[in-house]
């Protein structure tokens, strides 16, 4: 049950989760024990509502379910940056968990920054700390749902998280997707009637979410139309 006044509430209102949660479901003791950490509630539904894939084309977020889940949330960066931080230990002025009080990456951005928990105190009060790889630092004192809700609507602006301004907010999940390319030739060229080819457009897309096919008449005025589901 989701709050109607929390912040993942409000990230509903603005951005549509998908029809289903990629990699969003799973044991979470079992994934608690793994990591040695409890987890936040807020992270726990978003992962529930959302599940793998991008905010506004900018923010991926990690899931910890998935056998094939390539952006598992995992306690990585001691070794990944570990034996980098021994010698420049100035780039890195924040433990990495499991160390005490570390960073826990739970999000990644499309130019490589870290989006971390900042593992202090109980995991509701964890912070939320953007690192990039040239090794700047942002803080943002709340956490990962409010973080993303004030990064949605606007109410929260951040140095290293880019995104398309002039576009509304959404979310693309991470699912495997078809290609198909269907080529037809125009009637006039000794192709099949237009309604012949919108049938087999519609068999070659099925099944059929919303498909809206368009036609410019002799007088050059487009008409468009959906096609019925197939067996209809």
């Amino acid at each position: 049950m989701i709050d109607e006044h929390s912040p993942l509430a409000r990230i509903i209102e603005r951005v549509a989760p998908p029809a289903e949660a990629v990699n969003g479901r799973g044991d979470w003791a079992d994934a608690e024990r793994a990591l040695g950490t409890r987890l936040p509630d807020d992270y726990k539904k978003l992962v529930e509502t959302y599940g793998r894939g991008d905010f506004w084309g900018a923010l991926g977020l990690c899931t910890p379910f998935g056998d094939d889940n390539p952006v598992r949330l995992e306690a990585h960066l001691v070794e990944d940056f570990g034996p980098l931080r021994e010698d420049w230990p100035e780039q890195y002025p924040y433990p990495f968990f499991p160390e005490p009080g570390g960073l826990l990456t739970w999000a990644m951005t499309d130019d490589g920054a870290q989006v971390c928990w900042l593992t202090e105190g109980p995991p509701e009060s964890w912070p939320v700390v953007i690192w990039s790889r040239d090794s700047d630092y942002e803080r943002f004192d709340r956490g990962a749902a409010a973080f993303l809700d004030g990064w949605i609507s606007g109410r929260l602006s951040s140095e290293l998280l880019h995104h398309e301004k002039e576009t509304a907010p959404w979310f693309d999940a991470a699912i495997e997707r078809d290609h198909v390319y269907v080529r037809l030739e125009e009637e006039k060229e000794g192709g099949l009637p237009y309604a012949e080819r919108l049938r087999i457009l519609r068999d070659a897309l099925a099944p059929p979410r919303t498909v809206v096919a368009t036609n410019t008449t002799a007088s050059g005025k487009t008409t468009s139309s959906s096609p019925a589901p197939a067996g209809s």
